[in-house]
């Protein structure tokens, strides 16, 4: 009975060097010798066919590209697609070398995961049931195994697209909070600069209070009478209030607005669960979160300044400034709940079976994510 010596191996991930910091790779390393051991394991079964030179080079090349790739702690996004590409490539083909009883026991794991990714419709889900179904003394097809290994070459490349969705989704999250956070510095330096082209600063009873100092207006009265408009025109009020503003004004409210956006990212933690996927979307949800609060600050008290809130008068003191700062910094979670939401969906998403998220989608009213429906 012919064998064929185990694939020599150039650069294994074995012993690991260093100190573990990301559980992707470390998975994906362990998934490397357990392949390793497999290979070894079909080839020296007795009457094992040989296999071609062509076949173990190109086992070892996807090995050799996803170990280098899973060490060189310098790439990140796209390192992931390519680790988890020629791995799977690497199980698609143990699926077509190794014998039946190896196939049969891989079934239910495998039914499981085209289970959670593929639609009841799908002729290879049937298939994968029908196989699952009878009983593994029978033995397979050549048919049959091609039908196993098309079912799990379409559920792995389905699993890779939800992940490079959220790939997608956390890279808009930090774009976006970026832009924000460059259009709160660069607001705070301008206005650090020129402080009187956007003064934060309120004129209640003829006097001028701003976030950092109180000054009443020159040559008027200190309070007006009771039920008597001011004495003091507006344009005088606005020439006042740019002379009394000053450069930290915007900026404290900035800052304030910001602390408190942190506080509420700490508050919405609780209702964000972890993921074992290689992204991490609640810390770009709270880096969102934070330059929001603070333009959110900046533009609400805007808001008040121009009379555009009914019902609120100028503000009376430097310490009214800030607690409505707090509060405006703080109630970004109203603007930011919905992308909240759809973060929550979309880690859930990866532990649903694709019916689960079909009628998810349906009872919210929305239409399923993009790339729900697997092709090959």
């Amino acid at each position: 009975m012919a064998s064929h010596p185990g694939p020599a191996s150039s650069g294994p991930p074995f012993p690991l060097e260093g100190s573990p910091d990301s559980p992707w790779r470390e998975q994906a390393l362990t998934r490397i010798g357990e392949q390793r051991f497999v290979l070894a394991w079909v080839t020296q079964l007795p009457g094992a066919i040989p296999l071609p030179p062509e076949a173990l080079s190109t086992i070892r090349d996807h090995w050799e590209a996803a170990t280098a790739t899973a060490k060189d702690h310098r790439r990140r996004g796209a390192s992931i697609e390519r680790v988890t590409g020629h791995l799977d490539a690497v199980d698609t083909d143990l699926l077509r070398l190794a014998p039946d009883s190896y196939v049969y026991g891989q079934l239910p794991g495998l039914l499981e995961h085209v289970r959670k990714l593929l639609p009841r419709t799908d002729m290879r889900r049937r298939s994968i049931e029908r196989l699952a179904a009878q009983k593994a003394a029978t033995p397979l097809s050549s048919y049959d195994r091609d039908l196993v290994v098309a079912a799990s070459h379409a559920a792995s490349s389905q699993s890779r697209r939800e992940v490079n969705q959220l790939r997608s989704f956390k890279r808009v999250l930090q774009l976006t909070a970026a832009l924000m956070m460059l259009g709160a510095i660069g607001l705070g330096v301008f206005t650090a600069i020129w402080p009187e082209k956007l003064p934060m600063c309120f004129s209640p009873s003829n006097t001028i209070v701003c976030t950092t100092s109180t000054r009443a207006i020159v040559g008027a009265p200190e309070q007006t009478p009771n039920g008597q408009p001011s004495t003091v025109s507006p344009a005088r009020v606005d020439a006042a209030m740019r002379n009394t503003a000053d450069g930290w004004d915007v900026a404290v409210v900035e800052g304030v607005g910001l602390l408190a956006a942190a506080l509420a990212a700490a508050a919405s933690m609780r209702t964000i669960s972890g993921s074992s996927k290689p992204y991490g979307l609640p810390i770009a949800l709270a880096l969102l979160k934070l330059p929001t609060g603070a333009v959110t600050a900046v533009f609400g008290l805007l808001l008040m300044r121009g009379g555009f809130v009914p019902g609120l008068s100028d503000l009376d003191s430097s310490g009214q400034i800030i607690a409505w700062a707090v509060v405006l910094g703080y109630s970004q979670q109203l603007l930011t709940r919905f992308v909240d939401q759809r973060a929550q969906t979309v880690l859930d998403n990866f532990g649903r079976s694709h019916e689960d998220r079909e009628s998810l989608a349906k009872s919210e009213g929305a239409v399923p994510a993009a790339g729900s429906a697997a092709t090959t």
